[in-house]
């Protein structure tokens, strides 16, 4: 059986082009990745060169993970590329800074 590339980027252990069965489905190629790291997976970016279905599509990995068996898994093509980002801080990294040294200043005062 020959094997497809796909990219897989961003918000994974091992982010990377991948060699997979064809017809693989989106979890089972996190699960090759060795999984997230601190991904947001309510916004999983594919984009799909495949005639069929070109175009980009935005998933919910939480929900393909939690559907039930009668949902279609998403299958991978030839050159699908797959990007996973990470999630949002609560605080971003300037507030936090500044929260930081305000609370310096007013221990030292």
């Amino acid at each position: 059986e020959s094997l497809i590339t796909v990219q897989l980027l961003g918000a994974v252990k091992n982010p990377g082009i991948y060699y997979i069965p064809p017809q693989t489905d989106l979890l089972k190629l996190v699960s090759l990745a060795g999984g997230t790291n601190d991904a947001d997976l309510t916004e999983v970016l594919v984009r799909k060169t495949d005639s069929s279905q070109k175009g980009v599509y935005e998933l919910d990995l939480n929900k393909l993970m939690k559907s039930s068996s009668e949902v279609k898994p998403f299958k991978l093509a030839q050159d699908d590329f797959v990007y996973i980002p990470h999630k949002e801080p609560w605080i971003s990294k300037d507030v936090a800074q500044s929260v930081t040294i305000v609370s310096l200043i007013t221990s030292i005062i």
